[in-house]
């Protein structure tokens, strides 16, 4: 078939990623609920997590399903949580953005892979502060393959990075739990910071890391600052950092570490 007219055979692929893109951002929070609450997803049947009621093909399209049921399950009335329209609108915005970022079309594509994982990485984190070995495995195994396709050259120092990173993570757990008494980092936040470290390498790790960082401080104060005038106990709060990782990592991937202007 020849490429629309004014569209190269890449655009017309990834105009097609784009419009796919909402259905793929459903099945991904759909499976990152049922990862998060231990629930088998490969071979199950979307279903109403209420009465059960198995849901047919006119309720599963993205955004329009949601809107002609004004948010609610048809089978028994209960609300649709606002997770699905809303990955099914990230999902497209992420897909836009790398194709906005770059014109490489292996770029393109390995960036869908990247944001798909990080996608259901960050919202099982969200949901039951974890982060499943098999995502995070399947993240590094994605950046060592994505890196050996763009510069084979690489594919050491990139190891190197996965090492560093998880070295340094697990140093700063364990001093955050000598001096603080508490588990602060867990073992997941190690292996996803490793992860990363295959995608971008060792000079993309530190940038990574501040960007985590400081978006995570900032939740953490806004969070505090509107409940403050709760009891100490209950003003305590757990703040997942994989989503803020792995959103570090994504912005390094399409525009590159930091980079400090010296005069």
């Amino acid at each position: 078939m020849q490429a629309m007219a004014g569209y190269s055979s890449d655009d017309v692929v990834w105009l097609f990623l784009i419009a796919f893109s909402p259905f793929l951002g459903s099945f991904l929070a759909t499976v990152a609920v049922r990862e998060a609450k231990g629930i088998g997803w490969v071979f199950g049947r979307s279903r109403c997590p209420v009465c059960s009621a198995q849901l047919g093909a006119a309720e599963l399209v993205p955004l329009v399903s949601w809107a002609r049921s004004r948010g609610r399950c048809r089978h028994c009335g209960t609300k649709i949580a606002l997770l699905y329209p809303t990955i099914e609108l990230v999902l497209p915005a992420m897909v836009i953005w790398a194709t906005l970022a770059t014109d490489d079309v292996f770029i393109r594509l390995w960036s869908l892979l990247l944001a798909s994982v990080i996608v259901v990485l960050s919202l099982v984190d969200l949901f039951s502060y974890r982060l499943p070995n098999a995502w995070t495995l399947a993240l590094g195994a994605g950046g060592l393959i994505a890196i050996g396709t763009i510069d084979p050259s690489l594919i050491w120092t990139h190891a190197v990075a996965a090492l560093l990173g998880y070295g340094f993570m697990r140093l700063a757990a364990i001093a955050y739990r000598r001096f603080r008494g508490r588990t602060g980092l867990g073992e997941g936040d190690a292996k996803l910071f490793a992860a990363a470290g295959l995608w971008i390498g060792p000079y993309g790790l530190p940038s990574v890391l501040l960007f985590a960082a400081l978006s995570a401080l900032s939740v953490f104060l806004a969070r505090r600052f509107a409940r403050q005038k709760r009891p100490a106990r209950e003003r305590e709060e757990r703040i997942a950092f994989g989503p803020f990782l792995a959103a570090g990592l994504w912005i390094v991937w399409l525009h590159g570490p930091l980079a400090l202007s010296l005069p």
